[in-house]
């Protein structure tokens, strides 16, 4: 071993004792810092049995998303007759009193997107998609859509004698239907505000009736109401057929023949509307409804044209139930607010105008290459 006679200077000393005090500075950190970790005591020790790992909760089938649509599309198809009906009987009152008589779709399509801003505007999403599908997609679906018509509402525009009456048909049945649907969002949060007992305080369905209920309660109110709907689709029907027999009722056999078909429309515009509503493509314009919308207004025009020509009742039957139902002016509506609302407001302004426009020129080519 060598030595090295040398003397070392102070400074060295000091710079080799001060990484000597780090070394053990950092060793000591480790220990500090490192976790001890002691063997459990034994059951004979006094230790706890050990617990099992949890199973997952059971998933009920009733949760299936596949599950929860067609039970939907049955609750579109039994309330979408009573859409038809109430529509049905708007515009005939309509035309009773002498109210808007050149407007026949435009007290139904009033009526039908106050509903849908109201029946919306209740809920959150979460509660209308997770809580309660059946019960809300029944009712916007299938009563508020079919409520309204968008095929009929095109019927009467092209119809018109004059392109000043076509234009205020057009006009009025574009945007009247706009003020509604945001008075019927108004009037739940007016609602709110007055049966609000302190300030801030919000009293929503999702709360009121979600709120501390189990899944199998939530599950419970699906089925009760999805029952009862089922029930009252089939029986009042009957009942207005016997009523009619009798000569209790006066409704025509159109009239009752017309909702019947009613659910032959409905049915397939949901299920367009959950296929290709919101896929991602074209902008994430609401293609379902469009598609169906379209639909309609050319059924509409081939039908129109038997109707006029032949007089074939089944024709008038074929237009205010199926394709009456088919269409939809409440949908069209809340989708274009929606769009807006969220800042696509181009695509809000390209749906709207795609529509009507597209719309427009297939009822003008049926009316004028079939007549």
């Amino acid at each position: 071993m060598d030595f090295d006679p040398r003397p070392v200077s102070p400074f060295e000393v000091e710079t080799n004792a001060s990484e000597l005090y780090a070394e053990e500075a950092a060793e000591t950190r480790e220990l500090e810092t490192e976790r001890i970790v002691l063997p459990a005591p034994s059951i004979e020790q006094g230790g706890a049995v050990p617990s099992a790992p949890s199973a997952p909760p059971l998933k009920s089938i009733l949760d299936d998303e596949r599950v929860a649509h067609v039970a939907a599309a049955i609750g579109v198809a039994c309330w979408s007759i009573a859409g038809t009906a109430l529509r049905l009987e708007i515009g005939r009152c309509l035309l009773r009193h002498g109210f808007l008589t050149t407007y026949t779709t435009f007290g139904a399509n009033c009526v039908g997107c106050f509903l849908m801003g109201f029946i919306e505007a209740t809920a959150n999403i979460q509660t209308q998609s997770r809580r309660f599908p059946w019960i809300f997609r029944s009712l916007l679906a299938g009563f508020c859509g079919s409520l309204t018509t968008f095929s009929s509402w095109m019927l009467d525009t092209v119809g018109r004698d004059t392109a000043a009456l076509a234009f205020g048909e057009l006009l009025s049945g574009l945007t009247i239907p706009f003020v509604f649907l945001l008075w019927g969002h108004d009037t739940v949060s007016m609602l709110r505000a007055v049966t609000g007992s302190t300030r801030g305080r919000r009293v929503s369905l999702s709360t009121s009736l979600a709120g501390g209920h189990s899944c199998r309660q939530l599950h419970l109110a699906n089925i009760v109401f999805l029952a009862l709907s089922v029930v009252m689709a089939v029986v009042i029907p009957i009942a207005v057929e016997v009523a009619v027999s009798r000569g209790l009722l006066d409704v025509s056999l159109i009239d009752r023949r017309s909702v019947i078909f009613a659910p032959l429309g409905a049915v397939p515009r949901y299920v367009l509307g959950h296929l290709l509503n919101g896929t991602g493509r074209f902008w994430r314009l609401p293609v379902g409804t469009f598609t169906a919308n379209l639909i309609a207004v050319l059924l509409m025009g081939i039908t129109d044209y038997y109707f006029r020509h032949e007089g074939n009742v089944w024709c008038k039957i074929v237009m205010n139930g199926l394709c009456g139902s088919l269409s939809t002016v409440s949908s069209f509506i809340n989708e274009i607010v929606a769009m807006y609302s969220l800042g696509h407001r181009r695509s809000a302004y390209i749906y709207a105008a795609a529509s009507v426009a597209v719309s427009a020129a297939i009822m003008a080519v049926c009316r004028r290459v079939l007549s």
